[in-house]
């Protein structure tokens, strides 16, 4: 199964025919709260993913490959961001370096125009 947390807690919860209200009883949450889960509109915090692994009977690693792997997929794409940001401001800074370049070389012309 390759899908999200919260598509796994709606599987596994169906599963077992319970709605999301006493789902939420059985953690110790409100069924709001679980329908956010499933719905992926908020992520589960590790100990709440426990509790309702807990209550569903299924082993924990069955929620946590996803959250690992949206982790790593989140942390890969915030170090290509931070690379691509470099790389940018690298060129940005060859080019001011060439700028700095030319207005040096243009005021030394002005200087010696002013001693002529």
């Amino acid at each position: 199964m390759n899908t999200s947390t919260g598509e796994k807690i709606r599987y596994y919860r169906n599963q077992f025919g319970i709605t999301q209200k006493e789902l939420g009883e059985m953690t110790g949450m409100s069924g709001d709260l679980i329908r956010k889960y499933e719905a992926n509109i908020r992520k589960p915090k590790l100990e709440k993913l426990k509790k309702i692994s807990d209550a569903l009977g299924v082993d924990f690693k069955v929620f946590l490959s996803a959250e690992l792997k949206d982790f790593f997929a989140n942390s890969f794409i915030e170090e290509q961001n931070s690379n691509h940001e470099r790389i940018q401001l690298l060129h940005e800074l060859r080019m001011l370096r060439k700028e700095n370049k030319i207005l040096k070389e243009r005021l030394e012309k002005i200087k010696t125009l002013a001693l002529l």
